[in-house]
Order: structure tokens, then C-alpha cells, then sequence
């Protein structure tokens, strides 16, 4: 016979998460539960009527995956922008990509190199 009201301890095992977990939710409301003196016990059907509240469909998950590898890539490329501006800066070249090379930056060609 499977219990239909749940302990804590019980929570931690079905749903496989800590107690502290299962405190958690219980204490911001997320997770529908029954306090009988100082104890919380839920309905196994309540428990699994929330879970399904938080199925995750695979195309939503697909989604939130390219939407972050994105970003990644993203953040990456601003990443290299800001270094290789820093790089420029201090050798005072400048990278050509019409020509796949560093060449020197106007401000260095021809003018004052610091010579006296």
C-alpha cells in the first residue's frame, strides 16, 4: 500500500532532493502542503499534480540551450573585440582583415615615434 500523505523525509526521497529542498518550497508557498501540528505532510496526487506544473518540454529545453550557447558566443566575441582593441592600443598596430594582418596604425606611420 503506497502512503497518500507525505513526510518531509518521504518529499526528500520521491522526489529525489534534499530536505532542505523540500523546506524551501514549502516555506515559498511553491509546494502544496498540509501543516498537522508542527508537521508538514503533502498529498502524493498534490506533489505530482505540481511536478507536472513543471514538466519541461524538449523544445522549450532545445531552445533555452541555442538562446545560451548564443549569448556564449556572443559574450565571447565582445571578449575578443575588447582584447584585441587593448592589444592595438599598447603596440600600436592594428589588425586588416583585407589583408589577414597587423599593420601599424596611421598614428604610428610616419609620425613622431617618440624620437627627440
Amino acid at each position: 500500500m503506497t502512503k497518500e500523505l507525505l513526510s518531509v523525509d518521504d518529499l526528500s526521497e520521491y522526489l529525489n532532493i534534499k530536505k532542505s529542498t523540500v523546506y524551501s518550497l514549502v516555506e515559498n508557498g511553491e509546494l502544496p502542503y498540509y501543516r498537522i501540528g508542527r508537521l508538514i505532510r503533502c498529498k502524493r496526487s498534490d506533489v505530482d499534480a505540481w511536478m507536472e506544473t513543471h514538466r519541461v518540454k524538449e523544445s522549450v529545453g532545445k531552445e533555452k540551450t541555442k538562446r545560451t550557447a548564443k549569448s556564449v558566443s556572443k559574450s565571447k566575441t565582445d571578449i575578443d573585440r575588447i582584447i584585441r582593441n587593448a592589444i592595438d592600443e599598447s603596440t600600436g598596430l592594428k589588425y586588416n582583415a583585407n589583408l589577414g594582418n597587423r599593420v601599424e596604425s596611421s598614428t604610428q606611420k610616419g609620425g613622431d615615434h617618440g624620437h627627440l
